[in-house]
C-alpha cells in the first residue's frame, strides 16, 4: 500500500457516548491513540486522522462519513458494542477494504490459567532474570467472537497506544496484519485465528 504525504492514510476514530443534559464525555481513549502515533510514527505526515466520532447519532450517516477511512479504531465498551458492531459491519459493507480495529474492556480476552504439573506451579524465568509461573492461553472466546463478527478486523487485547502505532507503522506492508504487530487477534485468510504475543505496558 502506497502512503505518503500527498496520498496520506485516512484514520478514523469511534468511542460513542451517551449525551447528558446536551453534553457528553470527551473520547479519551482514541485520542491517546492519535496523540501517540502522531508523537511516535517516522512519519506522521503521511497520515490523516479524522475527527474523532463520539456522538451517537443514525448509522446511515455515520457509516457515509467514515467510509473513505483506510483504517478505523473503535473504542468498545458495554455501552457502545451493539453500536460499535453494527456501525462496524455497516462500514464494512460501503468499504470492503476498510481495516475495523476494536479495543477496549468489552473486547473478549483470552482466558489465561497458571500452568501445573502434578498439582505444582510450573515456572519459567524471563529476560531480565526473574521466575514468574507460566501462563497457558485459551484463545476459544475470542475465536468465536471473531467469527461471529467477521467484519471486525483485528482486535487489541491491553493497552492500545503502542500497539496501534506499531499496526500504523506495518501498514504499508502488503499484509498489514501479518503478525508483526503485538497483542493483536485476527482470523488470517484461512480463517485461522491468530493471537500475536501481549505487548508490554508502556
Amino acid at each position: 500500500m502506497k502512503v505518503n504525504a500527498r496520498n496520506p492514510l485516512k484514520v478514523g476514530f469511534v468511542q460513542v457516548n451517551f449525551e447528558r443534559d446536551n453534553q457528553y464525555f470527551m473520547p479519551l481513549s482514541v485520542l491517546y491513540l492519535q496523540a501517540r502515533a502522531q508523537k511516535h510514527l517516522k512519519h506522521p505526515e503521511n497520515f490523516e486522522f479524522l475527527m474523532p466520532n463520539f456522538r451517537r447519532e443514525d448509522i446511515e450517516p455515520f457509516s457515509e462519513r467514515l467510509s473513505e477511512a483506510k483504517v478505523i479504531a473503535y473504542s468498545h465498551y458495554t455501552w457502545n458494542a451493539n453500536f460499535n458492531l453494527a456501525l462496524a459491519k455497516r462500514i464494512k459493507e460501503r468499504n470492503p477494504s476498510v481495516i475495523n480495529i476494536f479495543g477496549g474492556p468489552h473486547v473478549p480476552d483470552l482466558i489465561e490459567r497458571q500452568r501445573q504439573v502434578n498439582g505444582k506451579v510450573v515456572f519459567e524465568k524471563t529476560d531480565d532474570g526473574r521466575t514468574r509461573p507460566v501462563r497457558d492461553r485459551f484463545p476459544e472466546r475470542v475465536e468465536a467472537w471473531h467469527k461471529k463478527h467477521p467484519y471486525v478486523d483485528a482486535a487489541c487485547h491491553g493497552e492500545g497506544e503502542q500497539v496501534f502505532t506499531r499496526f500504523l507503522a506495518n501498514i504499508t506492508n502488503e499484509d498489514p496484519l501479518s503478525g508483526l504487530v503485538p497483542s493483536l487477534s485476527f482470523l488470517n485468510y484461512d480463517g485461522q485465528l491468530v493471537v500475536t504475543p501481549k505487548a508490554g505496558r508502556i
